[in-house]
């Protein structure tokens, strides 16, 4: 008796040795040159409009005006483990990506330059004003090299990105429409705004790195000169550049606020900076419901 639960114990050991060996790897540093390829094969079946074109389908699209949409999926109630959150909320952030005119002997290229949220299926997103903001502002110009404004998700499928549908220059929020081609996207359902010393969890694209989880918490709620649209929350889940835009969610994979930008903190005089750390600063989801009433 006693050798068959030495033997039991010893080979459920090895079964979970051999679980924990079940991790999947992904070429991610090759991402940008298959989303070229994406693009120049899925132009074959599917219209992509230009950047000049997205500008002027985007000039109906108004500042603190808020849309009607009935379709918004309801918030998640159950906790998740963070391997089976992360594995929920991946396909819910989207890739904001620009094809760059190559010029001359040069290639065209894909840049990875922000993040986005899906909130429908029919792909209702939203990330930030900054991001869109050479769109939506109609007195700025589009950079020469700039050719097409593009989504795309963790598989590598690309969507056009047809039209800016409203914004919040103060909350730096800003809601688009992507053509699913008639695919059903994952949407995130609408949390709440958390508390401070709520946990936290990003997925975003910091500088072209897809896909990259991060945890935290909220570290700190703030507000400016009495306007709601500039309500901001703190937290200490790691971003960067290529993040903008990009969901944040809490322990349940609701999307509880979006990540906006960077303030990074120096010691010392001017002449000899010292770096000490980098605050992350998001907006918190109350203000994207303002924009979209579900």
């Amino acid at each position: 008796m006693k050798n068959i639960l030495v033997l039991v114990a010893v080979f459920s050991s090895f079964s979970l040795v051999l679980k924990a060996q079940e991790v999947s790897y992904s070429n991610w540093e090759d991402l940008p040159n298959r989303l070229y390829d994406s693009i120049v094969e899925t132009q074959k079946s599917a219209h992509f409009i230009s950047i000049e074109q997205l500008k002027n389908n985007s000039v109906s699209a108004e500042n603190e005006t808020a849309i009607e949409y009935p379709k918004l999926p309801k918030a998640n109630k159950k906790q998740l483990t963070p391997q089976k959150l992360v594995k929920n909320i991946r396909p819910t952030s989207l890739m904001i990506c620009k094809l760059k005119r190559g010029f001359g002997i040069h290639k065209d290229f894909v840049i990875i330059g922000a993040s986005a949220a899906v909130l429908s299926e029919d792909g209702l997103c939203v990330s930030n004003y900054h991001v869109f903001e050479s769109i939506i502002d109609q007195g700025q110009s589009i950079m020469p090299q700039d050719s097409l404004f593009f989504a795309a998700d963790s598989k590598g499928k690309v969507y056009p990105i047809t039209k800016v549908l409203n914004y919040s220059k103060y909350a730096d929020l800003a809601t688009f429409k992507i053509d699913t081609r008639g695919e059903k996207l994952t949407p995130v359902a609408l949390g709440n705004d958390l508390e401070v010393g709520s946990t936290v969890h990003t997925m975003t694209h910091p500088n072209q790195r897809a896909y990259y989880y991060t945890k935290g918490i909220v570290a700190r709620n703030s507000s400016f000169v009495n306007n709601p649209w500039e309500n901001r929350c703190d937290i200490t889940a790691d971003y960067a550049k290529g993040s903008s835009g990009g969901p944040i969610f809490d322990d349940f994979g609701n999307l509880v606020a979006i990540v906006s930008s960077t303030n990074s903190i120096y010691a010392g005089n001017s002449n000899n900076p010292e770096w000490q750390m980098v605050i992350k600063i998001a907006v918190p989801v109350s203000s994207v419901k303002k924009l979209i009433r579900g």
